[in-house]
C-alpha cells in the first residue's frame, strides 16, 4: 500500500490485505485498458476513477514496483 501511495496520479489506496483499490486521477476504465494493453490485469470499480487490484498469494515486492511503473507511465 505504501509504495503505491506514492504513485503520481493516485489519490487514495483503500482495502485490506491482497483486496485494494486505487482512487486514480485520470478515467478508470481507459487506464485499466492502457494497463492490460502494458500486461498488467487489473480491474475496474463501479466508482468511476477506481481500479481494484487483487493480486495472487505469491506476490513479490518487484511485482508492486512493476505495477507502481506502468501507473506512472499510462497518460
Amino acid at each position: 500500500m505504501e509504495r503505491l501511495k506514492k504513485v503520481r496520479g493516485v489519490r487514495e489506496v483503500r482495502g485490506l490485505g491482497f483486496l485494494l483499490g486505487l482512487k486514480i486521477e485520470a478515467d478508470g476504465a481507459k487506464t485499466q485498458a492502457e494497463l492490460l494493453r502494458r500486461g498488467a490485469i487489473v480491474g475496474t470499480a463501479d466508482e468511476p476513477g477506481v481500479l481494484r487490484l487483487l493480486p495472487p498469494l505469491t506476490l513479490k515486492p518487484e511485482h508492486v514496483d512493476t505495477l507502481a511503473d506502468l501507473l506512472e507511465s499510462v497518460p
